[in-house]
């Protein structure tokens, strides 16, 4: 079976346990699911060769994954991440707090040295801690697009603000590719 493109929805609690096996000739995954860092680890090591990945959480109780075998993870291939809020619910701010969430995990934990497009939300103190060691540890060469949603302000008041900005430049010199950036913040 070859399958080029894979949509989950509504993937429910960590009762539901996936095991997809390897899928290597998946190339899209679009994930929309409750907060669950281990499924979303599991669901990233069956799809080894995705080249974009979509993913929508629609609650705001976290399950993080701890350090197993499955983190970090190397996806060489993957080109284009859009982290966004799920399409099924009405729009309320904590939605922003749950897709910050999934952007830390994917900063923590993915290496993609093959990324061009990346669209993520993180809280303020994310941002400061992950952003710029995500670009460091992934160096994707040929990285065109940065659209970068703070969330919240950092901790620290004005210090906080200015590390914030001081990692946003030092991750953009990091990307001589960019030829687009987008800053927004709440």
């Amino acid at each position: 079976v070859s399958v080029n493109n894979a949509h989950v929805f509504c993937l429910q609690s960590t009762k539901d346990v996936i095991q997809p096996g390897t899928i290597p000739s998946l190339r899209r995954l679009s994930l929309e699911m409750h907060e669950d860092y281990e499924k979303l680890a599991r669901w990233l090591n069956a799809a080894p060769n995705i080249e974009e990945l979509n993913v929508a959480f629609s609650s705001f109780a976290s399950v993080w994954a701890n350090q197993t075998k499955e983190l970090p993870i190397h996806l060489g291939r993957l080109q284009i991440i859009n982290i966004h809020r799920s399409a099924r619910q009405s729009w309320c701010s904590d939605q922003l707090t749950a897709i910050a969430k999934a952007g830390a995990f994917i900063m923590r934990y993915l290496t993609c040295p093959a990324l061009t497009s990346l669209s993520v939300r993180l809280g303020g103190d994310d941002c400061t801690q992950h952003l710029l060691e995500f670009f460091k540890r992934s160096s994707p060469p040929l990285l065109q697009t940065l659209d970068l949603h703070i969330v919240d302000r950092p901790a620290n008041d004005e210090n906080g603000q200015f590390l914030l900005l001081t990692r946003i430049i030092d991750t953009l010199k990091l990307l001589p590719s960019i030829t687009t950036f987008r800053l927004a913040s709440r």
